[in-house]
């Protein structure tokens, strides 16, 4: 069978590097990242991790009725997935906490454009997409998001600005467990020998779902001006 998960890694290749070595990455290695930015990651994902899970439960939902005795390898893989996102909501506390905020202070800040653009799009990604390809856009995601938040996470501690314990949330996608990464290749792969049309959603998938993830490193790093749909205007 072709490996079309490592078809994807090499064509959107630029596309996560690009992810990864975001402008806010640059700032943390450079010793510039101000706090404020760090506090903003909370704000905003505030309003995105919570919602994750719940995305899942919508891919679970049109997942196909499975006949005995076959294997619910797709609904096991997804509920899988959902554990790492419910884990990720129990570290934001302390992540929100460690940078001096509140609860109710990320609960009011306000969401900026690329935030409200990663929510929408998972949410369609979850409930309008075939399972299989918000499992890929969720994988490619991964690697972008935890990567990029390991040169953060590198850079904080090597400046003492942070112990590995304090920032913990974001090393979270440092190393994904790897027996979960191959159900979710699995489950790409499987679908992408399927048809051709399968592998051009997985695509399309893929490149939205990338594109979020750039655009709200971006934001986080100058607070929403770039994507400011009417900027001048408080």
């Amino acid at each position: 069978m072709v490996d079309f998960v490592s078809e994807i890694e090499k064509e959107f290749a630029f596309e996560v590097d690009s992810t990864i070595n975001n402008p806010l990455a640059k700032l943390a290695q450079s010793g510039k990242l101000d706090i404020k930015n760090l506090q903003e990651i909370a704000k905003q994902e505030y309003n995105i991790v919570p919602q994750e899970f719940r995305h899942m439960a919508l891919s679970i939902l049109k997942t196909e009725r499975t006949k005995a005795p076959e294997d619910l390898f797709l609904q096991r893989t997804l509920a899988d997935i959902m554990g790492v996102f419910l884990a990720e909501w129990e570290a934001y506390d302390q992540y929100v906490h460690v940078l001096g905020l509140t609860l109710d202070e990320v609960r009011k800040a306000p969401v900026m454009p690329a935030a409200h653009y990663f929510i929408a799009w998972s949410h369609y990604s979850g409930a309008a997409l075939d399972p299989e390809c918000h499992v890929a856009f969720l994988y490619m995601d991964w690697i972008a998001w935890g990567r990029a938040c390991t040169k953060i996470g590198t850079a904080l501690q090597e400046q003492k600005k942070f112990t590995a314990d304090q920032i913990k949330y974001l090393a979270l996608f440092t190393a994904p467990d790897p027996k979960l990464l191959e159900k979710m290749r699995k489950v790409i792969n499987d679908y992408a020998a399927r048809s051709e049309e399968n592998k051009w959603k997985l695509r399309w998938a893929v490149r939205l779902g990338l594109a979020s993830e750039k655009m709200f490193w971006d934001d986080i790093c100058d607070f929403g001006k770039k994507h400011d749909p009417f900027p001048g205007k408080s």
